[in-house]
């Protein structure tokens, strides 16, 4: 039998005791999002939708397992400003995007900007940045398969075998699937 020993507490704060509390409850948030992503999977593989479909699908209903930092805004159906047509010419292009689509940070992919009607937007962006000496890439939102591939990477390898498995069925179904 382990000994239960204390952690200092004017350091860390924290017993042993309330380390076990977290990690419980860190455990039951990850079942969770497993119930979640094998109800994601089965449904798509059911309704025959695409990969794409369903990383798009697990972003955008990550709210489901309780993320903390997770906006309560929804992206518009419509760009609220285009670049092209932005008043204030003198804008530059990351101005524009802080003003116009920083409510949606977090949100937001480059896929949306581009869906949204923005196709200027995005090389507009990293040519300022080009001539600049900055890093487009740490200014644009990411592109969907960036935060997929975040959240693939954190996945188990028995996860990420059942998402192979998935994609696997998935094309095989496809390809038997009479045209």
């Amino acid at each position: 039998m382990t000994e239960k020993t204390e952690l200092p507490e004017e350091e860390y704060g924290l017993t042993e005791t309330a380390l076990d509390i977290m990690h419980n409850h860190l455990v039951s948030k990850l079942e969770v999002l497993r119930a979640f992503l094998t109800t994601v999977f089965s449904e798509a593989a059911e309704a025959g939708l695409t990969k794409q479909d369903v990383m798009s699908a697990i972003l955008r209903h990550h709210d489901i397992i309780g993320e903390p930092n997770i906006p309560s805004v929804e992206l518009p159906d419509t760009a609220p400003e285009l670049y092209a047509e932005r008043a204030n010419k003198a804008e530059t292009p990351v101005e524009f995007l802080a003003r116009v689509w920083g409510p949606f940070e977090g949100i937001l992919h480059r896929e949306d900007l581009i869906r949204l009607g923005e196709d200027r937007l995005i090389p507009s962006l990293q040519m300022f940045c080009h001539r600049r000496h900055l890093d487009a890439e740490a200014i644009l939102p990411p592109s969907i398969k960036t935060k997929v591939d975040e959240i693939v990477a954190a996945w188990t390898p028995e996860e990420k075998l059942a998402a192979e498995l998935w994609t696997y069925r998935q094309s095989n179904a496809r390809r038997r699937a009479p045209k």
